[in-house]
């Protein structure tokens, strides 16, 4: 059994090279991987086990994204059964539904507190502490799970905690790098994402509204993919097998 350990002092250039190369990953396949984007919203939906079947969504475009890099064909399928045989993908699926359950529990008593029912985007819009709330739940949640889901999806004799302490290692060793990547990021997903959001909810045309919410929709599937493989190349530049 190979020993991982993180590699640091990563050069702050290579945050564009895992850009570049996420781009270039979905550009090969990107009816695929609009498919699974689109299966872990729908999965995501579900409740109670909605994060367990997203996570497993998460690590077929791992898979797809290694199997693009080595040249083999990835298929459209899900491959659910495959994923399925993996313990220690099974045990962080499982833990990423108890961390879910948890946080929408603590979010449920600060909207409570703060006197809000629904987080709505018309909400959003007009109290700016949800937002705040949810940027702070979102960047935590990226904190705790980092490249971890990666690591357990190629690495199947390493246990879910043992992932964690590895990502959380490699984030705190490689911050900068990882900031930068994320800053230069946000200009491709993340800025189209908010404006389309903003005009959107802005029209009183019904045509024009549904012609926005589609492409929105568009850009939203499109940063679940470059963001996961963000992650892939993160792994496969910080990760080293002894």
């Amino acid at each position: 059994m190979s020993q991982l350990s993180v590699k640091n002092n990563l050069p702050l250039g290579i945050a564009w090279l895992w850009i570049k190369a996420s781009f270039a990953i979905f550009r090969e396949k990107p009816i695929n991987f609009m498919f699974f984007a689109l299966m872990f919203v729908v999965f995501s939906l579900l409740p109670f086990m909605g994060a367990f079947f997203a996570t497993l969504i998460i690590v077929r475009m791992l898979i797809s994204a290694q199997s693009i890099e080595n040249e083999q064909e990835i298929g459209i399928g899900l491959n659910l059964k495959e994923i399925f045989a993996k313990r220690n993908v099974v045990s962080f699926a499982i833990f990423s539904v108890a961390y879910d359950l948890i946080s929408m529990g603590i979010m449920k008593q600060i909207m409570s507190s703060l006197g809000i029912d629904n987080a709505t985007p018309e909400t959003m819009i007009t109290n700016h502490n949800l937002v705040y709330m949810m940027i702070a739940m979102s960047l935590l949640r990226a904190f705790v799970f980092g490249i971890s889901t990666v690591i357990i999806t190629f690495n199947p004799e390493v246990r879910v905690f043992d992932a964690l302490k590895l990502s959380w290692s490699f984030i705190l060793q490689n911050f900068s790098v990882i900031v930068l990547g994320l800053l230069v990021l946000i200009p491709f997903i993340l800025v189209p994402m908010y404006l389309l959001l903003m005009v959107t909810l802005a029209v009183s045309s019904n045509i024009i509204f549904g012609i926005l919410l589609f492409f929105l929709g568009i850009v939203m599937l499109l940063f679940i993919i470059i963001t996961t493989l963000f992650t892939f190349k993160m792994y496969q530049s910080g990760i080293s097998h002894e």
